[in-house]
């Protein structure tokens, strides 16, 4: 029976992947919440509804024809099939959308199918909409299993067309190496985001009606039948990153059995579960897009681990997982500022797998960008020791021992070629710097921390004094920002970054400059931190101002993500809409979500590696966080409204707190912490005139 594996090797993949198997159907509140076409049009988030279950291998949804970077464009006209794997919001072309399915009548062919736009539903779990033939397609998921339903009208002409060689990126190799009546199997070898390095999918395909045939053409499959009217049309499409033969293993040890609608129960009971570890009251819109932003912020990275403890490593080889689940797929650059700290704190106990994850991942070969043996779509891995740094600063345990040759053979060969380089890698050398002191390696610990702070000579050089130059993007070789942009990316050092801007009253002066010139750019993520950044200048007031406008508010936005647009955008950057976010603005694999969830609680992390977070104003009456250990934090906003929200006061558990900073040690132990808010900050007038 499936429920062995509960007291077997496969307890930790059982708990991830069917969570509450013995629980009780409850009414969704939470996923209500979740609009799944926020973020899907266009260049506006980048964004998919595919069905999947939390941190889910298997993302099975729509391809639309044109094929958008995960796949879905929400105004498109026309389907090409249902694909069962790709990342949100990551730029490029994305990777993933691989063994695609179509459903058809008539003559059988790959040509896109329209569909009817008003039948288009998707939910936490499950997608469905009704193609022009006719044709009803549904959708959920589990762990590695994509679940297809589909409704026929009566037809002598039915068929399914299977496309193993459909992919987002550059494809290197496929192969089917089985096509009978009533299973398909096969692999396909396909480049990972921005064509760097790849990955192997295999997959098996199992349906509960016999074809009456199998053609090929053209290198895809042609699965003919005839149907009865409202005749049902199941397949389940199982994926393992190791072998076919492992994926046969896997769904008879854990899915064997399991039903459509089972599966569809499941994969909401486990969004309902993880979306309920925050409660929020207040506004019905912010909820919306809370809760969207949350659950964007837990699909990756993805559980990789077989039914019996194996995972796919780096290194092409074949590894175990002792004791833990294993996870893959990263896009660290830009989720280790806000993702994987809200996980810290939320899901401590998905951030210890994915820790243990990282440790391997360090051992069995880590690429910047991904490499030739990856198990899943993947994007990058820089500043996965911040990733690390922050984790155990915040009670996850971390094996420094076993990966600290690792993580010193990285830092040694830290790029230092353009200006933004040199403050991303002594970010990195600060954490360093850190690790270094906590394990005890004096030595290494004065190295690391003076190569920290050696940014200053390039800070002085491009960043220090700003002209004509400064709001151009890519100036100077730049990664996608402006030196305006990345100058106060130096966060690891605030205290250098003070006195570089000539003392706290300047750089007030000059931060406030930066956003009355509307060079802020929410877009990307070099200069995410910034608003934050107010507080430690001396000026929380104006933390809460540009964070609120932020989200709630009109904003002038200048930027996309190459160059500075002609006419700026003016409105808000977070709506519950198709287009959701501003033009080009990616999510970036829950980034920028992330940044919504931390700022909407009134909470920001802006040292990643240092437990302290950033105080703002929450937008909600009231926030209750369920953490570690069964430990409830309540927060609530005392007089919140559309102008009032600036912070006169803040209490922790009775106690006033005297600074716009809190200790991470102080929100895990739970309580309350209560804002009590006004029209107008506390000290002095804004000064800073709503433009």
């Amino acid at each position: 029976m499936r429920y062995k594996l509960l007291i077997g090797p496969g307890y930790f993949l059982a708990l991830i992947a069917w969570p509450l198997l013995s629980c009780k159907e409850q009414p969704s509140r939470y996923t209500d919440y979740v609009d799944l076409f926020t973020g899907t049009a266009g260049d506006h988030g980048q964004l998919d509804p595919a069905a999947c279950v939390p941190f889910g291998m298997v993302k099975l949804g729509p391809d639309t024809d044109p094929v958008h970077h995960s796949g879905y464009h929400y105004k498109a006209k026309s389907i090409l099939g249902f694909s069962h794997n790709r990342i949100g919001g990551v730029g490029c072309r994305g990777a993933g959308g691989n063994v695609r399915i179509k459903p058809g009548i008539g003559k059988p062919g790959d040509q896109s199918e329209p569909y009817i736009k008003t039948t288009e539903k998707a939910s936490t779990g499950y997608y469905a909409v009704t193609l022009g033939s006719g044709i009803k397609a549904e959708m959920t998921a589990a762990n590695q299993v994509g679940f297809h339903r589909y409704t026929f009208p009566q037809s002598d002409s039915a068929y399914l067309m299977i496309d193993p060689k459909s992919s987002f990126a550059a494809v290197l190799e496929h192969k089917i190496l089985k096509a009978t009546t009533d299973e398909i199997t096969g692999y396909v070898r396909a480049k990972n985001v921005c064509d760097q390095g790849a990955y192997t999918t295999y997959f098996v395909i199992r349906s509960n009606k016999n074809f009456e045939e199998v053609e090929t053409r053209e290198e895809k499959l042609y699965c003919l039948f005839k149907t009865q009217a409202e005749e049902v049309i199941e397949l389940k499409v199982i994926l393992s990153p190791i072998s076919v033969d492992q994926a046969q293993k896997d769904f008879q040890a854990l899915y064997e059995g399991v039903t459509f609608q089972q599966a569809r129960q499941k994969a909401e009971r486990a969004w309902e579960t993880m979306l309920s570890r925050i409660e929020t009251e207040g506004n019905e819109e912010y909820k919306k897009l809370f809760y969207t932003s949350l659950y964007r912020a837990l699909l990756t990275p993805v559980n990789t681990t077989s039914s019996v403890s194996t995972f796919k490593g780096t290194d092409g080889k074949i590894h175990h997982a002792e004791g833990y689940v294993h996870h893959d797929s990263w896009s660290m650059w830009d989720t280790f500022r806000t993702k994987f700290p809200l996980i810290a704190l939320i899901y401590p106990e998905m951030m210890q797998h994915f820790v243990r994850s990282m440790e391997n991942l360090y051992q069995n070969g880590k690429y910047d960008w991904a490499g030739p043996h990856e198990p899943v779509p993947t994007v990058r891995t820089e500043h996965s020791i911040l990733f690390l740094l922050d984790a155990f600063r915040k009670d996850i345990n971390v094996n420094w021992e076993k990966i600290y040759p690792f993580l010193k053979e990285e830092m040694d060969s830290l790029p230092y070629k353009t200006p933004d380089n040199v403050l991303e890698s002594s970010y990195d050398k600060w954490a360093m710097a850190e690790i270094a002191k906590q394990v005890g390696r004096t030595d290494d610990h004065e190295r690391y921390k003076a190569e920290s702070k050696a940014y200053k000579t390039t800070w002085n050089k491009y960043f220090k004094n700003i002209n004509d130059s400064s709001d151009i993007m890519h100036g100077y070789g730049l990664y996608e920002g402006t030196i305006w942009q990345y100058r106060w990316h130096t966060q690891f050092d605030i205290a250098g970054l003070i006195e570089g801007l000539g003392g706290k009253e300047e750089s007030k002066n000059q931060l406030t400059q930066f956003f009355t010139e509307y060079l802020y750019n929410h877009g990307n993520q070099p200069d995410l931190h910034v608003p934050f950044l107010f507080n430690a200048f001396g000026a929380p007031e104006l933390t809460q101002y540009w964070v609120n406008k932020i989200l709630t508010k009109e904003m002038v936005q200048h930027y996309g993500t190459h160059k500075k647009w002609d006419e700026p955008y003016i409105g808000r950057i977070y709506k519950a809409a198709p287009e959701g976010y501003i033009p080009e603005m990616d999510d970036d694999d829950g980034t920028m979500s992330a940044w919504y969830v931390w700022s909407a609680m009134g909470l920001y992390p802006l040292v990643v590696g240092a437990p302290v977070y950033q105080m703002s104003t929450p937008i909600f009456d009231k926030i209750t966080l369920h953490l570690k250990g069964g430990k409830t934090l309540v927060i609530e906003s005392k007089n919140y409204a559309e102008d009032s929200f600036y912070i006169h006061e803040a209490v922790l558990n009775g106690k006033p707190i005297k600074t716009r900073e809190i200790d991470h040690q102080a929100i895990a132990g739970g309580g309350n912490l209560v804002y009590i808010l006004s029209n107008a900050p506390r000290e002095n007038d804004l000064k800073t005139k709503n433009k």
